[in-house]
């Protein structure tokens, strides 16, 4: 009796030890399930379904829209030097092509009996002076009536225009340059008869040099005074100048503006009348140089590219390209400081979030039409 007591109460304390153990079994296997969907979490988040993209920060800098205007050189003075007398040529003491000075003879007519005739309206001054003075003391004591002394004064002007008039025709006789410049042609050679009027030489003024051109209404808006331009002649001659002149008026025919940029030309090395290409610069502001390479076009057909916001999810951003250069299309529409996607962004729609490898600009991968980074 005794052995069977021990029996089963050795039976039940394994019972116990039993359910002890099996449950201890049941709350481990839920703490080792918890872990190990724990870790499973944690490698879902070490290997996302996020799309991968390569972006680089892009900065707006300064930019001017370049302009390029057909346009002709030309002289910034250009006068016919002509005759205020007729006379036999005497001299021509410049040639062609040489420079000249201001007030610098270039034709000089024959004095002929010029000298004489001013030489006689000296003396006809003198008289008339003289005879003026007598009149005024005649008049002092009583005896000059007041239409002598009126005729005296008449006599002694006329007298004095006469005398002016000959100063004149001899000054004539030299034919002068009116400002410093190249004597590009001359008309007569000596012993030609010139005639009042009749042209002695043409005179060019080339510094500065004058390259004109026709801006259309769009586009004399943008222009400003001062600006700089870049002037590029046809026989390959190149040179900078200044915007100096927007007409106001436009051609009643083609609806364009005159502009004139003055270029500095001392040596006279650019010649007036050719075929010039120049380049202005026109509306001043903000602008991002990026590869052509990054821009597409979405749904609609709008011209974009594709940056990050601030939680990396995928903007479609439109913007118009205002300019071009070796380093790459010139673009406005995006911020000043934009995350521009560089690789991948073919495969990334907007709106979607992304993981971004952020790169420099100037070692950012860009990627062709098929997305394969270049």
């Amino acid at each position: 009796m005794q052995t069977l007591q021990q029996f089963l109460a050795r039976k039940n304390n394994t019972i116990a030890l039993g359910l002890v153990i099996a449950m201890c079994l049941w709350i481990g296997s839920g703490l080792w399930v918890k872990a190990m969907r724990a870790d499973n979490l944690e490698a879902a988040a070490e290997s996302p379904s996020a799309a991968q993209v390569v972006a680089h920060y892009s900065e707006s800098q300064a930019f001017a829209q370049p302009l390029k205007v057909r346009a002709r050189s030309e002289a910034n003075r250009k006068v016919l030097v002509r005759a205020q007398i007729g006379g036999l040529v005497a001299a021509v003491p410049v040639v062609e092509g040489s420079r000249v000075a201001a007030d610098e003879i270039i034709c000089q007519l024959a004095t002929e009996d010029r000298q004489l005739l001013f030489e006689e309206a000296v003396t006809a001054q003198e008289k008339a002076q003289m005879d003026y003075t007598g009149a005024q003391r005649l008049k002092s004591a009583g005896y000059q009536s007041r239409t002598a002394i009126a005729a005296a004064k008449s006599a002694l002007d006329s007298a004095k225009a006469l005398k002016h008039r000959r100063a004149l025709d001899l000054d004539n006789l030299k034919l002068q340059a009116p400002f410093s410049g190249i004597v590009d042609t001359r008309q007569v050679e000596v012993g030609d008869l010139m005639e009042r009027g009749d042209p002695c030489a043409t005179l060019l003024e080339l510094n500065p040099l004058i390259i004109s051109g026709q801006v259309s209404e769009t586009d004399v808006g943008r222009l400003r005074l001062g600006s700089k331009a870049e002037v590029r002649l046809l026989n390959g001659q190149t040179a900078e100048g200044i915007l100096r002149f927007i007409g106001h008026d436009s051609d009643l025919t083609t609806r364009t503006f005159r502009i004139e940029v003055a270029v500095p030309n001392p040596n006279a090395s650019l010649r007036s009348g050719i075929t010039a290409d120049v380049l202005l610069y026109a509306g001043a502001g903000e602008a991002h140089r990026l590869s052509p390479a990054l821009l597409l076009l979405d749904d609609a057909g709008s011209l974009g590219l594709r940056i990050l916001d601030s939680d990396h999810r995928v903007v479609f951003q439109p913007v118009e390209i205002v300019g071009g250069d070796a380093a790459g299309v010139w673009v406005r529409g995006l911020p000043a400081k934009a995350l521009v996607i560089s690789v991948g962004q073919h495969y990334v729609s907007e709106g979607e979030q992304v993981v971004t490898t952020i790169v420099e600009q100037s070692s950012a991968h860009q990627s062709d039409n098929t997305g394969v980074a270049l």
